[in-house]
Formats: C-alpha cells, sequence, structure tokens
C-alpha cells in the first residue's frame, strides 16, 4: 500500500496532469467525457423508455381506427334511417356512388324539397346529372352519364365491336348502354378483356384527375367504377355481366364470364362443344 508521502505525489501528478490538459484544450478532459457519458446514458434511456411505449402507442392507435370506424357505421346507420323518410339527396348519392358533387340547380316544393336535382361531380365538372327525390326514395342517372363520357372519350381496337344504346326515359334520365354481341366462348373471352381494358382505362382516369371515385379503401388491383349494368357481353339475347360489383380484380371479372356464359348455355339447352374440357370440369361440378 501506497505511503502518504506517495499519495501526495499520485495527486499532485493528476492535477499537473489536468492543468496541462486545460492549458491545452481549454477544459477539463475529465469533466468532458463525463458529460458525454451522460448525454450517451440520458439518450439511452430515452430510446428505451420510448421502445416500452411503443405497445402502449400501438393499442391506442388500435382503440382510435376501432373508434372511427364504429362512429362511421352508426354515422351512416342513422343516416339511412333518416334517408329512409326524408332524403337528404346529395349525400345519398356521395355515399352509394363514393364520388362528391355539387348542385346546380333544383324545382323542388319548399315543405318537403320533393323534387328534381340537377348536379355536377365536383373534382370532374363536364360530367352533370339528374336526380330526383320523393321523401326517403332518390333516383339518379349519375352512372350513366359518367360511362357514357368515358366510354366516349375511350380509345380502343375493339371499341367499335360495341353496340350502343342510349335513350331518355319519360322521366328525363338518361339511359346508356354499350355491349358486345357474342356467340363462341372464344368470344366471350375477347369481349371480357376488352371490358377489362375499358375498366383500366377509368383507373387511369380517376387516378389523373386525383381520384374522382374516391374510396377509403381499395387494394391493388382493384376496379372501383361504380357499376349499373351499362356495359355487358350479349349471348342470345342474355346478358353477361363481367363486371357486376366494385372491388372486383381482373381474375374474378374473367371467372364470372365464364361461370355465366356456362349458366347461359345450360339455361338454353346449347352445346358445350367450344368450352375446354378443364373449364367445364372445374366449372358445372
Amino acid at each position: 500500500m501506497p505511503s502518504n508521502e506517495e499519495w501526495e505525489e499520485i495527486e499532485k501528478s493528476i492535477k499537473e496532469k489536468d492543468l496541462e490538459n486545460y492549458q491545452q484544450y481549454g477544459t477539463n478532459l475529465k469533466e468532458q467525457l463525463k458529460k458525454i457519458e451522460n448525454k450517451k446514458s440520458r439518450k439511452n434511456n430515452f430510446i428505451f423508455n420510448l421502445l416500452k411505449k411503443i405497445p402502449q402507442i400501438i393499442i391506442v392507435l388500435l382503440t382510435i381506427f376501432c373508434i372511427y370506424k364504429l362512429v362511421l357505421q352508426l354515422y351512416i346507420v342513422f343516416s339511412n334511417m333518416k334517408n329512409a323518410h326524408d332524403a337528404n339527396v346529395e349525400e345519398a348519392i356521395e355515399i352509394s356512388s363514393d364520388i362528391d358533387i355539387k348542385l346546380i340547380s333544383k324545382n323542388v316544393d319548399e315543405k318537403h324539397e320533393n323534387g328534381e336535382y340537377y348536379f355536377e361531380i365536383k373534382k370532374f365538372p363536364e360530367i352533370t346529372f339528374k336526380a330526383t327525390k320523393y321523401y326517403g326514395k332518390v333516383k339518379d342517372d349519375l352512372t350513366d352519364h359518367l360511362h357514357k363520357y368515358l366510354f366516349e372519350h375511350w380509345n380502343d381496337k375493339n371499341k367499335d365491336n360495341f353496340t350502343i344504346n342510349e335513350k331518355f326515359l319519360e322521366d328525363g334520365f338518361l339511359r346508356y348502354e354499350f355491349y358486345i354481341t357474342i356467340n363462341t366462348y372464344n368470344e366471350m373471352l375477347e369481349g371480357t378483356e376488352t371490358i377489362i381494358r375499358y375498366l383500366q382505362y377509368i383507373e387511369n382516369w380517376n387516378k389523373e384527375n386525383k381520384k374522382v371515385i374516391n374510396v377509403w379503401y381499395q387494394k391493388e388491383g382493384q376496379f372501383v367504377i361504380p357499376d349499373n349494368a351499362n356495359f355487358f357481353l350479349e349471348k342470345d339475347g342474355e346478358h353477361i355481366s363481367p363486371y357486376n360489383t366494385m372491388f372486383q380484380t381482373a381474375d374474378e371479372i374473367r371467372e364470372n364470364s365464364k361461370i355465366q356464359y356456362i349458366e347461359i348455355i345450360k339455361r338454353l339447352n346449347g352445346s358445350f362443344d367450344d368450352i375446354p374440357n378443364e373449364v367445364l370440369q372445374k366449372y358445372m361440378q
């Protein structure tokens, strides 16, 4: 064990070294190192505490999301209940189509506001349409005008294969249909691919125009254009609707066509000779 004289020499040496470092660097290195270590310790403690809170943060976010979904569902339920007796025309159309609209004019009675309404699409005012309200009943031709505009501006190698049926009904609503007449299985396949290209064109148009059709959730590859049986395939007077509901993918549309084609052949007691055996085995079970 060092003697008192040796301890004094050691302390003197340390003080002289500290003084030398201070004169050279303008600071006490031991104190500086201590501050750095304290900073590192505080930083590590902050990260550790943050990691500990991640499960709590996730739970809070999930709770907020669930509350949002619940409030949204309740809002829809109460809106539907109200609309069943006295509809809000604009709200009813926006909910059913996922398209924001703007009122242009109306011709209605003062008490219940039953009558005619004329709207435009907010993000694409070139498209206008008519709606009527009778208490809780709302009718409109939004999708007919929408498809008329889109089909007329679509360019495709097989567009001339479509037959267009356009007319105004007695109540003033537009009825706009376009369809391909088919006779064989292969014509059905080709017609289905043409319809898929039309839907893809609409998806691109929708993105270019900042989501005119604005759904809250859409998986990759799904089509979200509102359907109103405006476009279809026709075989022997029967309709095949490859796209018959929103959120379908191209493969689901192809499946729909095959199923509906075979069902028509069965109803009409037609021949299955042009349908591949593997397709028959899959859909005739």
